[in-house]
This record gives structure tokens, C-alpha cells and sequence, in this order.
């Protein structure tokens, strides 16, 4: 497992639409980009950078960059796993 910050960015990090389960970016572009019925269609987005800082060896180079994350530019979702945070109290 890698770790990869998120970068300075102005505007949104998360995006949220009716159509979308989930996409980490917004105006300037998507590093992943889940939309519904994900695991119907291949019109989900993978281009780490955009967000989340890319790692050495992808920078600056868009084939690596849009395979990095799911291993194509668009792909169909097998599975996905949910988590929740919440606070306990002490």
C-alpha cells in the first residue's frame, strides 16, 4: 500500500453529483472518478496528480499517471469497499 497527500489545490477535492458515486477533484480534473453503476459501464477515470500528489515515477508522463490507480484510463468497478469514521466518545 502507498500513501500519496493530498496536494495544495483551489476548489474542490471531493465532487458529489446525482450521477456520481464519488470523485476525488473537481474543475482542474479527476485522480479517480466513480460514477453510477460502476460496475455496468466503463466510464469510470483514474489520473493520479491532479489531487493527491502523483508518485516520482508517474509524473509528467499521462500513460502512467491515467494507469496508476486501477490500471487503465477507464475501467468497470469489480468491487467496492466502504468505510466509516466516526468519533467515540471517551
Amino acid at each position: 500500500m502507498s500513501f500519496h497527500p493530498a496536494k495544495q489545490v483551489s476548489g474542490p477535492n471531493i465532487t458529489q453529483k446525482s450521477n456520481l458515486l464519488i470523485a476525488f477533484g473537481g474543475g482542474n480534473g479527476f485522480d479517480i472518478l466513480i460514477k453510477d453503476r460502476c460496475n455496468e459501464i466503463d466510464q469510470n477515470q483514474s489520473c493520479i496528480g491532479k489531487v493527491f500528489k502523483a508518485p516520482f515515477e508517474t509524473q509528467d508522463k499521462k500513460y502512467e499517471s491515467e494507469t496508476y490507480l486501477a490500471g487503465a484510463r477507464r475501467f468497470m468497478v469489480e468491487e467496492i469497499e466502504v468505510y466509516s469514521v466516526t468519533k467515540i466518545a471517551i
